[in-house]
């Protein structure tokens, strides 16, 4: 019984290292980790690549690892889940029209403002939420990529649909190192802004968001992703907040990669930009 539970311990603990160092790594630490993907144009073959590159990683016990180092708290749902659009905010139009987050249809117009606002004054502030909301997003999808591996391996079958939707969501699980390096980065980097520049910036922004969408309690979700990327233009010409935050900048580089090819893909194995 010792010898067995040992070795289980041991094989857990393995397993967790493997898992931990594939999802520790930033998304970009080459200039194109993804490419080989590329070659694949049937979703199945790709799929079952991806599992045996990394079996250890899409099992139970390597998301019960990840789970256990990723987690940090936070919730999807924070402020109708907009903190998830912040990502990639030059895709947000492809990310909503797919709809990749799951996130409701409207978004509560207050909720925009504070982001908004907050992203100005207190980027660290906004990153840390963006970091909890994109592990929860991720932990979330990884749990079902690895049911739909574990199925696989029991079953030794795969459809199409499955195999879709796991290479769906593991584009998730490639955020999860990202994100952490974010949640940590913040701790080390020291912000600060003069008060009436920030007024001034959340002035502006505010008036222009309020000039888009009038005074709704809530905004189409359409509509945000079209507000967010325009955000996101006019304080990188400003040199404001998050766009003069640099684990802020490294975070969306990241993403930027990782939710290019996740649209990609999409459209190339479903024919149109849907989340399967």
């Amino acid at each position: 019984m010792m010898t067995r539970q040992f070795t289980r311990m041991v094989t857990l603990a393995i397993a967790m290292a493997l898992a931990i160092a594939f999802l520790a790594q930033p998304a970009v630490s080459q200039s194109d980790p993804y490419a080989w993907s590329k070659q694949y144009n049937d979703p199945v073959k790709l799929a079952l690549e991806q599992a045996r590159i990394a079996p250890e990683v899409f099992s139970s016990v390597g998301y019960a690892a990840a789970w256990a180092v990723y987690r940090i708290g936070g919730g999807v749902a924070m402020n109708g889940g907009a903190y998830l659009l912040l990502e990639s905010p030059s895709l947000d139009v492809d990310i909503v029209t797919a709809n990749f987050y799951g996130l409701a249809q409207s978004i509560a117009s207050e909720a925009l403002k504070t982001i908004i606002e907050e992203s100005i004054r207190t980027p660290g502030v906004t990153c840390k939420k963006l970091a909890q909301c994109t592990i929860d997003k991720g932990l979330a999808d990884y749990k079902e990529a690895c049911a739909i591996i574990d199925q696989y391996r029991r079953t030794k079958t795969l459809s199409k649909q499955d195999a879709i939707r796991f290479l769906d969501r593991r584009w998730s699980v490639f955020k999860l190192g990202s994100a952490k390096q974010l949640y940590n980065d913040i701790i080390t980097t020291k912000y600060s802004i003069d008060k009436q520049v920030a007024d001034k910036g959340v002035s502006e922004l505010i008036g222009f968001f309020q000039s888009r969408v009038g005074a709704p309690n809530w905004v189409p979700l359409a509509t945000v992703a079209l507000l967010l990327r325009d955000v996101e233009q006019m304080e990188m010409s400003k040199k404001l907040g998050l766009a003069n935050y640099k684990p802020y900048l490294d975070f969306m580089k990241n993403m930027d990669l990782v939710n290019r090819y996740r649209i990609a893909e999409a459209k190339k194995f479903s024919g149109k930009l849907v989340r399967p």
